[in-house]
């Protein structure tokens, strides 16, 4: 019954057509919007309507949540289950998000404001995601730099699907579950054993704080920098073209 609701609600609000003014954010906010063939930048646009419209938003410190600021965020979350073909189901567990201006602190015991950590954005087990409204802008208009805040949390989102923090997302078949976990544990053990040794590495080394951080960062640059992680961690980047069901080094 639930889902009957929320098919009607969904086709409710497709049946408006898509305000032109709301496609030249997606293309000046998105920047990979314009990679994509016009079939798949359809449905981002139908499925980022759809997000935008029914996931609760909040402003923290004063945030204006706007068309831009939803649009922005919806349509980076939904590229990212683009290859999904329940893809407006792929993010059922963020209850919230919560958008704030920019670098945020959070509270640790009786700490002092300045000692507090700084984040930019957060995800967690209960579907609460905060961002950092400029951090999430630069990260959409820049689609090379490896770095996407939308892509990291959300793929927290993904990861936490199954109850689980630990870098393995309810995967598309069983079969894929033990290649999934060799290539993604040899991985992350060769970018831990690149940061003790002090070697560069194309993936980013917070990677190195756990499983789950590591399948967050790989999101990131599977997107982001597609041609390097092809060429340079083919195993890696073949595993997250199988989940993702996409293959954005062809683009």
């Amino acid at each position: 019954m639930l889902g009957w609701f929320r098919e009607r609600r969904r086709r409710r609000i497709l049946r408006e057509p898509m305000p032109e003014a709301w496609r030249r954010i997606i293309r000046e906010n998105v920047r990979h919007y314009d990679k994509l063939n016009r079939w798949e930048q359809r449905k981002l646009e139908d499925d980022s309507r759809v997000f935008a419209a029914t996931k609760s938003w909040d402003g923290g410190n004063g945030v204006e949540i706007t068309d831009e600021v939803k649009l922005t965020i919806a349509a980076q979350a939904c590229l990212m289950v683009l290859g999904f073909d329940d893809s407006l189901d792929r993010f059922h567990n963020v209850r919230q998000i919560v958008v704030l201006e920019s670098a945020y602190s959070l509270a640790i015991g009786r700490e002092r404001e300045n000692t507090r950590p700084q984040f930019l954005g957060q995800a967690a087990m209960d579907g609460l995601v905060y961002l950092a409204w400029d951090s999430t802008r630069h990260g959409g208009r820049d689609p090379r730099d490896g770095r996407n805040l939308v892509y990291h949390e959300f793929a927290h989102m993904l990861d936490f699907d199954d109850g689980l923090a630990d870098g393995t997302p309810i995967l598309r078949g069983r079969d894929d579950l033990k290649t999934w976990v060799d290539v993604m544990t040899a991985e992350y053990e060769q970018l831990c054993q690149d940061s003790h040794e002090g070697r560069a590495s194309l993936l980013d080394q917070y990677g190195t704080t756990n499983s789950a951080e590591f399948f967050a960062v790989a999101t990131e640059c599977f997107f982001e920098k597609a041609h390097q992680l092809q060429k340079r961690h083919a195993d890696l980047y073949e595993v997250l073209s199988a989940y993702y069901g996409q293959d954005p080094a062809s683009r």
